[in-house]
């Protein structure tokens, strides 16, 4: 089949990068390793007294039933799925630059195909690096994830490809591939400080609704607070319609005449 042959070439692209693997999943453990070993040396202070300096991150970073660790794990988990897109939208601009799309949509191929074919290996791409990273924190740093992985990672689906659309809306605006890296870069950041980032205060609860870091972060932390996925279906609601909506937007995107420009 079409869609499985273009799967398994986005998953040889990515996993037979030896380097790259090793990056995003070292990346986010050592990031959640860091975080883990500032809370703890907060919590654990040797006179029995806060240091001042950590005082104001432990009362914005109140979570209710999560703890700091978890918060931070959560953000940490979001930041990286969402910087995978990145990498999507960079693998279909250099397919466009080297005039791969090209040869492939003058195949009596179907644009839906290239699509779904394109988010079929980067779906299963970033399934397993996510699943890597998912165990050797929770190895390694103790990170608890919550009653069940796999429900962590129907989540971890809805995200990618939730992510993974909007990544291919930028490779269909840009032809550019480090313009659309710089833009997209910028994008996931700037929804990163809408939705509060790092911090858990109420400053942001407006803006954040229209972040897709709010939707799944609020997932995985529901799922880490004992819910299952039944207690946060609106969530995973919004990051499907949103991934139906970017997914429209993509196919529309993907003309023909684009491609061989």
């Amino acid at each position: 089949m079409p869609v499985i042959a273009i799967a398994v070439r986005n998953i040889k692209t990515v996993l037979f990068n030896k380097l790259l693997v090793l990056l995003i999943v070292i990346m986010p453990v050592l990031q959640m390793f860091i975080m883990s070993t500032v809370i703890e040396s907060a919590e654990v202070p040797q006179n029995g007294t806060v240091a001042s300096g950590f005082t104001e991150i432990i009362l914005l970073g109140q979570t209710g039933g999560a703890s700091l660790i978890r918060f931070f794990a959560a953000s940490t988990l979001v930041q990286f799925l969402m910087m995978t897109g990145i990498i999507a939208a960079a693998m279909v601009i250099g397919e466009k630059e080297k005039h791969t799309l090209a040869r492939v949509f003058s195949t009596p191929l179907k644009k839906r195909q290239i699509i779904a074919g394109n988010l079929l290996g980067h779906l299963v791409t970033t399934l397993t690096v996510a699943l890597a990273v998912l165990v050797l924190a929770k190895l390694l740093l103790g990170i608890d994830w919550g009653n069940s992985l796999i429900d962590i990672l129907v989540v971890t689906v809805f995200v990618v490809c939730t992510i993974t659309a909007l990544g291919f809306v930028f490779s269909g605006l840009f032809r550019n591939m480090k313009l659309a890296v710089g833009v997209m870069s910028f994008t996931i950041m700037a929804m990163t400080f809408l939705s509060g980032g790092f911090t858990s205060g109420d400053q942001f609860s407006v803006t954040s609704r229209f972040t897709l870091n709010k939707w799944a972060f609020d997932a995985y932390i529901g799922l880490m607070e004992g819910k299952n996925l039944w207690d946060i279906k609106f969530n995973l609601a919004v990051l499907a319609v949103i991934s139906i909506v970017l997914g429209i937007a993509a196919c529309i995107l993907y003309r023909r005449e684009n491609v061989y420009e």
